[in-house]
């Protein structure tokens, strides 16, 4: 496979997040001829990061609530964290430094700049790591709410719109890996990516019928 050709798809997908884009569709999206995209698509499906199914003429393709599919999406994220620019691109740089030592507790930090808001999310949150990262985001965002969640927490936000919104366009600033585990997995819980195996299962359970 082509890495730029599968960072370009998948990054495709992230930003409609949800919606279920034939693979022409996201030719078109991408600027990439068909014969190379649906190569890249169908090598992806092999893997179990997508998967596509035959509707008419159409071909849909979707994410796969995978491993495979958090971690080609948290390494690109992670890829992306390193040029983000303006308020997201500051927080990178400032937290960057503090992440092993003062947050290693944290799952993943997250910027949604369109919300103006600042997320970290932990299993067991900590007032004092909450405090010290409020302060440092306010230094360095003064304008950005922080918020601590736990993962019950960032789950029901993860169903929202603003949820929504936070999977296709957020700036992972730590944990870009665990941030995809707990999207995928809200996301096939509200029916936006596909369980892995669902389509094979239900057509084996076809063919028995």
């Amino acid at each position: 496979m082509r890495y730029t050709s599968v960072v370009e798809i998948l990054r495709h997908l992230r930003s409609g997040y949800g919606e279920k884009p034939s693979i022409s569709a996201v030719c078109r999206g991408i600027s990439l001829s068909y014969q190379p995209t649906y190569y890249h698509i169908k090598e992806l499906e092999k893997l179990g990061v997508v998967a596509t199914q035959r509707v008419g003429k159409q071909s849909p393709c979707e994410l796969v609530n995978s491993p495979g599919a958090a971690l080609w999406l948290g390494l690109i994220c992670e890829a992306d964290a390193r040029t983000a620019r303006g308020t997201a691109g500051a927080l990178v740089s400032g937290l960057r430094p503090h992440l092993q030592h003062d947050y290693n507790a944290l799952d993943c930090i997250v910027c949604v700049a369109a919300q103006s808001r600042i997320i970290a999310v932990s299993r067991q949150p900590a007032a004092d790591a909450g405090r010290s990262l409020r302060r440092r985001c306010r230094t360095i965002a003064p304008e950005f709410e922080s918020t601590l969640l736990d993962v019950d927490g960032f789950m029901e936000y993860l169903a929202t719109a603003a949820g929504l919104q936070c999977v296709r366009e957020a700036v992972v600033i730590a944990g870009h890996q665990q941030f995809w585990h707990y999207a995928l997995r809200s996301g096939e819980g509200l029916g936006l990516v596909r369980a892995p195996g669902v389509a094979r299962a239900a057509a084996s359970s076809k063919a028995e019928g």
